[in-house]
């Protein structure tokens, strides 16, 4: 991973929403950009495939990630995502196993590795503590657990299941304690962020919550704000920050 990314971390992930594709992902990654410079706070920011070169290439700080990653090698794959050509794109790493893009465990092992093999920073969803522990084994960059129940719906894991994110953390580092854990699902209000960097994420994010914002240079000062408390307060209670290059 050619970027440098530090906890506190706020992930955008522009999904398949119109008012995030194309130019208007353009646009928004130019004002993530600049708030990711003038907050100190790093972003990563999941494009769809056709968005990873333009994006790319337009910004600074702003770490790129493709939405997914299949377990293939170069070769007769017609459909299938290639890491050589996420890495040739500008893709700094790839998400793999979202909830709305499940793959087996075998799969998800290959895709690691995959993303490993050609330096690019994988990324990976679990649905519950449970799996991102399994998962935790093939040793990803990050983990991002979030209840797919919540995804979308504006409730917040951080307010909504008071266990999950101190749960999640746990499991993950109980078996490897380098992998920076994410947690999200329903983040939309500078508090829900706030609070899930306090009750232990590394990072957190959305996605929703850009799609009908005007002003969104100020929800995303308001977003990196508020995971910037949210660590200052575990810091001060003795937390410790991790680091990932």
């Amino acid at each position: 991973m050619r970027k440098e990314v530090q906890p506190p971390i706020f992930v955008i992930n522009c999904k398949a929403y119109l008012e995030m594709t194309g130019r208007r992902a353009l646009a928004t990654a130019k004002i993530v950009d600049q708030v990711s410079e003038e907050t100190g706070v790093s972003f990563l920011m999941v494009v769809q495939l056709t968005d990873i070169a333009p994006v790319s290439q337009e910004v600074r700080n702003v770490a790129v990630f493709a939405p997914h990653l299949d377990p293939v090698w170069p070769g007769p794959h017609t459909g299938h995502v290639l890491a050589e050509a996420l890495s040739e794109a500008g893709a700094e790493g790839a998400l793999i196993n979202h909830a709305e893009r499940k793959l087996a465990l075998s799969d998800i092992r290959v895709a690691i590795e995959r993303a490993r093999e050609v330096g690019l920073a994988s990324m990976v969803c679990a649905n519950t503590p449970l799996e991102a522990k399994a998962i935790a084994v093939f040793k990803p960059d990050f983990m991002v657990v979030e209840p797919p129940e919540l995804i979308g719906t504006g409730k917040a894991v951080s307010t909504t299941i008071k266990d999950f994110i101190p749960e999640a953390v746990k499991a993950v580092k109980s078996v490897d304690p380098r992998i920076i854990v994410f947690t999200g699902a329903g983040i939309t209000y500078p508090k829900d962020a706030e609070e899930a960097i306090r009750m232990g994420a590394e990072g957190t994010g959305g996605s929703k919550f850009m799609t009908n914002i005007a002003d969104k240079r100020r929800i995303l000062l308001d977003m990196a704000n508020a995971v910037k408390r949210g660590w200052k307060t575990r810091s001060m209670l003795g937390s410790s920050a991790s680091k990932f290059e």
